[in-house]
């Protein structure tokens, strides 16, 4: 694969203090069972990947702050994890956290669509010459409400359209161009995505003109209504069958 930017996003460091953070949580896990009070320390600890802060947040969106026991630094696995393109599964039966590269070719649909950080190879090998593009796409970070209006003022141009009982969702999408593409990736291509609300209507684009190309991410933002819980992201619907992603 080849980036977008070069931002050693699989790198061996990267992939080494993955391997400690991992094995520094699981070690208490692994080494007993039952249940003990222990005193942890909250101290306001935030995350930042690459310069980006990101916001732990658990499967239900709800966010969760890092601790300290006994001098480590106990970080949420799944924020962690889908922070880096990793997906995240609990085997209950065997009482295991299961990890992978989530990179997927199959079976999410509208109605079925990918959690987010779980990466998805995509083909538009078909195309004219002008979107002969392959590669591979992930959300990384999902924000809705005050937390997103804030970063979205910063981050891009936008619009007031926002009803009453709606609100701004922003996210980042992270792209790798396959070294066998056609063409390498461009955040113009990012006309080809539609937002769905869980009811799935066509979501209103939040922002207006191309969103920044971050270091191998782009912005995008919508809007959604506050009651919407399981809006969707789909990536060119015409040519991709399995491109549908989360975001929640």
């Amino acid at each position: 694969m080849k980036k977008i930017i070069n931002r050693g996003f699989w790198s061996g460091a990267l992939a080494g203090m993955m391997a400690a953070l991992l094995i520094a949580t699981a070690i208490p896990v692994m080494a007993s069972s039952g249940s003990r009070t222990i005193d942890i320390t909250y101290n306001n600890i935030k995350i930042a990947l690459d310069g980006q802060q990101i916001t732990p947040r658990d499967g239900q969106g709800n966010i969760v702050e890092p601790f300290i026991y006994e001098g480590t630094t106990y970080l949420p696995l799944r924020a962690i994890a889908n922070a880096l393109g990793l997906s995240v599964e609990w085997d209950g039966a065997t009482q295991t956290v299961k990890l992978g590269t989530g990179v997927a070719s199959g079976d999410w649909s509208r109605d079925n669509p990918a959690p987010i950080g779980t990466r998805i190879n995509v083909d538009m090998s078909s195309r004219t010459v002008s979107d002969n593009w392959k590669g591979s796409m992930f959300i990384g970070q999902v924000l809705r409400g005050e937390e997103a209006e804030r970063e979205f003022n910063q981050s891009l141009v936008g619009t007031n359209r926002v009803g009453e009982n709606q609100e701004i969702i922003l996210f980042k999408i992270y792209i790798d161009t396959a070294s066998d593409s056609g063409r390498e990736w461009s955040a113009g291509s990012t006309q080809f995505f539609t937002g769905f609300s869980g009811y799935n209507d066509r979501l209103a684009l939040a922002s207006y003109g191309v969103p920044r190309d971050g270091e191998g991410y782009v912005w995008r933002a919508y809007i959604v209504d506050k009651s919407d819980t399981q809006p969707k992201l789909a990536f060119q619907t015409t040519v991709v069958t399995n491109a549908w992603f989360k975001l929640y």
